[in-house]
């Protein structure tokens, strides 16, 4: 079978190896080219792909025409540069081609925010019970490569971007997730409506509402989705009573349980023992797991604390809602004790949300990045509004405007490229940079 795969990145290069497995004629195309291209396109070529870089459209319409089947990696706009090859019905994305060749049951989370510490916590439960289980998709590693593995696990848990749902049409879970929708992505959708719609399609891969979960909220939004389990409202099938997470009044947890901060976590903590249940395990086998799951770099992580001085990074915060839920989990009562750095790649997102959140709890927010200018201007009256050229210079403005007994809090509410390589290279360059002041300054 002939086999178009466009973009050469980790999920094209990942199609090209599952494809390439199955004795498929594979042809990858690239819009761009670069020396991290170049030395992929060798790799594919030497297994036996043909690889075409600067690839131009007229290029993409005729091989197109001749391919059985068309791969879009998630990184591609439909409606960009290729946009002429991808109308038909034989274009399907990444997600849904790795799918289709697993031996194992998927179990899918998607959302706005909690999608990777969710898909962590779900492998951290499973794996610490005897189950072999893998994280693969959105997480950073494509579902393509975890196929080629399929056969010798019990279990993937797939993190799924509204970008990979974009081409799916048989695409098959064993259980869904949708943890929450807010505002994201909007100069890569119509509108916010577009990119929910688009969110709520991971609920057509599974056939039964007891394999279907989302928050409640989703409903409130007053968008057609299947219906579905709910979690986090009163009537609810999972449940948050007081401080314990409740299944079917079958208790599952306790807020003490958790190692992880953040009534954001308490809910990630809840879909994934939802997904843990459906995986066979029992409640007191998820609480014992979750008691020692932390985690991982970038998300609130805590990376200096003495004298009543506190300084989180958040990296992986890249829109309002992941910078709202920060300062929600780090204020302290009735003071303005958060001098916050936000701002980066600008995804035409809604922050009025978060106005009443700054007015209440931050003394001075220093902006960087494309959007500080238009941060600036929505914040201006809530609280002290500072432009800094670079997080360099913004972790110098930082510790200037601290005064004692408050917490400097990165939580950009933006993505990264516009100034880095992704969350993680930004979330490094602030922790650096703070480990160098203290030590400097021997705080």
């Amino acid at each position: 079978m002939k086999i178009l795969i466009i973009g050469a990145g980790i999920s094209g290069c990942g199609a090209a190896d599952l494809a390439l497995a199955q004795n498929f004629n594979v042809t990858v195309i690239d819009q761009f080219s670069s020396e991290k291209l170049i030395r992929k396109a060798a790799l594919l070529e030497q297994k036996g792909a043909q690889v075409i870089l600067n690839c131009s459209i007229e290029m993409a319409v005729q091989l197109a025409a001749s391919a059985k089947q068309i791969i879009l990696s998630p990184g591609i706009d439909p409606n960009g540069f290729y946009q002429a090859v991808l109308q038909t019905e034989n274009v399907i994305s990444e997600l849904e081609f790795g799918a289709a060749f697993c031996h194992c049951p998927l179990y899918c989370i998607t959302g706005t925010n909690g999608k990777t510490t969710t898909v962590e916590m779900s492998v951290h439960i499973m794996n610490h019970n005897g189950r072999k289980v893998i994280a693969a998709g959105n997480i950073g590693y494509p579902l393509s490569l975890a196929a080629l593995k399929s056969n010798t696990l019990d279990a993937i848990v797939v993190e799924v971007s509204s970008f990979q749902l974009e081409k799916v049409n048989a695409f098959k879970a064993d259980a869904a997730v949708i943890l929450n929708i807010s505002s994201d992505h909007i100069n890569r959708y119509d509108s916010f409506s577009h990119y929910a719609e688009t969110k709520l399609r991971l609920l057509q891969a599974t056939d039964k509402k007891a394999n279907r979960l989302i928050n409640h909220s989703i409903k409130m939004l007053s968008l057609k989705c299947a219906e579905s389990e709910t979690f986090g409202g009163h009537r609810s099938e999972l449940q948050q009573s007081s401080a314990t997470c409740r299944y079917k009044n079958q208790t599952i947890f306790s807020k003490a349980d958790l190692a992880v901060k953040g009534d954001h976590n308490f809910e990630n903590a809840m879909a994934a023992a939802w997904l843990s249940l459906k995986s066979g395990l029992k409640p007191d086998q998820i609480a014992q797991s979750l008691s020692s799951f932390q985690s991982g770099a970038h998300r609130l992580e805590l990376i200096y604390k003495s004298e009543g001085i506190q300084i989180y990074n958040d990296s992986k915060s890249t829109n309002p809602d992941a910078l709202c839920r920060a300062i929600e989990t780090v204020r302290s009562p009735n003071t303005k004790n958060i001098i916050l750095i936000a701002g980066g790649r600008d995804k035409m997102m809604d922050f009025s949300k978060s106005v009443k959140l700054l007015q209440n709890n931050v003394k001075t927010a220093i902006l960087i990045g494309e959007t500080k200018t238009r941060l600036k201007q929505v914040w201006k009256n809530s609280a002290k509004c500072l432009i800094s050229t670079n997080l360099k210079d913004a972790v110098n403005t930082a510790f200037e405007e601290l005064s004692g007994n408050e917490t400097i809090l990165l939580s950009p509410g933006c993505a990264s490229q516009d100034m880095f390589r992704d969350y993680k290279a930004r979330g490094e360059v602030f922790r650096d940079e703070i480990l160098r002041r203290i030590n400097n300054e021997n705080l």
